[in-house]
């Protein structure tokens, strides 16, 4: 009887180290997070308004600072080598302390992760935006639009804000 005892013990203990080994951190296999202190920099070290930064690549979007002045703020960058279903991580250039980006919410996109970032400028200037925003998401649907618009449309719907610029990702 004793030894059936010894053999529970020794069966109980290995069992609990078997769980706290498993209970370990979960392993990310999902491609690497850019490093958003590389964003590309104006001369006083703000991030770059014409600048947008997804899965890693940099793509070149119209300059926010010109949205106010241009007839066309719409931007359309085609993704090739982006399959429906795969993550996706843009970060985009906040530019202006009013204005922020916002993603279309439907039933295809699951925004995994929001995170504003704020950068360290070298030189302090009034009307401009040290900030990045990062979206990470998964979707089912080919076409992706984010709207830049003033911090007052955030109580709207997508389709009621008034954007100052917009941009498309269409996953080919």
């Amino acid at each position: 009887m004793a030894i059936y005892k010894k053999i529970l013990k020794v069966s109980s203990i290995m069992l609990l180290l078997i769980m706290i080994a498993g209970c370990g951190k979960k392993i990310d296999n999902s491609p690497e997070s850019f490093d958003t202190a590389k964003f590309p920099r104006d001369k006083q070290g703000y991030p770059k308004s014409n600048v947008a930064i997804i899965n890693g690549k940099e793509f070149s979007i119209n300059d926010l600072s010109k949205s106010k002045t241009s007839d066309d703020s719409n931007n359309t960058i085609d993704l090739t080598d982006v399959k429906s279903g795969d993550r996706i991580e843009i970060i985009l250039p906040q530019y202006l302390p009013i204005n922020l980006w916002n993603i279309e919410e439907n039933e295809e996109i699951d925004l995994l992760n929001y995170e504003k970032i704020d950068l360290s400028v070298k030189q302090d200037v009034e009307g401009k935006s040290s900030f990045v925003q990062k979206f990470t998401f998964t979707t089912n649907d080919t076409n992706v639009i984010f709207k830049w618009c003033n911090a007052r449309e955030c109580d709207k719907s997508f389709s009621e804000k008034k954007k100052d610029s917009l941009l498309q990702l269409n996953l080919i």
